[in-house]
């Protein structure tokens, strides 16, 4: 369905959105890219991809060098900020997305679905700069949520521009509603091991 008629079907509820998945990290612990890594003969990648596909037609993909692509239908941005981290990816994501709201993913979250990103658009109205994910222990889940593009952008640009590179603390100069999901939905796999409790979940 195109993006326009899934808008019209949802307008009460979800605004229009971009997707960002955050694909930039170096994947250090896990060895080898962890985006390509397939699962169940999907991509963790690709798996994002879906599940953000599912409610826009305008997905950003933030990767660590112009080389870095994979066979998805989206735009590839590279970090303006070298090297910092997950915050440089949303300022990238931001800069060239063409919603407002911007739904934030990593590529390591190989169980989120469309029922996930949905339940948090509901969310998201004025005056919240941010809905986000939590677990079942309320642990605050940033790289699962979504931005309000206006007021979150210059906020990330000036921790940037001062190095201040920690998530939580976007958040905490932000209003922010969080949205309660499933462990296995934010699970998020760092290192080879983590496959082994994924097939658990």
């Amino acid at each position: 369905m195109p993006a326009a008629s899934r808008r019209n079907a949802h307008h009460v509820m979800q605004p229009p959105i971009s997707g960002l998945i955050l694909a930039g990290g170096l994947s250090r612990r896990f060895g080898s890219d962890k985006a390509a890594h397939r699962i169940d003969g999907q991509s963790m990648i690709e798996i994002a991809y879906d599940a953000l596909r599912s409610v826009t037609d305008d997905i950003i993909i933030s990767v660590r060098q112009d080389d870095q692509s994979y066979d998805l239908d989206a735009q590839y941005v590279v970090d303006r900020y070298r090297r910092m981290g997950p915050l440089a990816g949303l300022d990238a994501g931001l800069a060239v997305a063409r919603q407002d709201w911007v739904f934030v993913v990593a590529c390591d979250m190989p169980r989120i679905c469309q029922d996930d990103v949905e339940a948090i658009i509901g969310q998201c109205a004025p005056p919240t700069d941010a809905v986000v994910a939590t677990d079942a222990d309320g642990m605050v889940h940033p790289l699962c949520g979504c931005y309000y593009r206006p007021t979150v952008a210059p906020r990330v640009k000036a921790l940037l521009q001062q190095r201040h590179l920690s998530m939580m603390g976007l958040l905490d100069r932000l209003v922010v509603q969080s949205v309660p999901l499933s462990g296995a939905s934010l699970f998020n796999v760092n290192r080879p091991a983590d496959l082994v409790l994924l097939s658990l979940l």
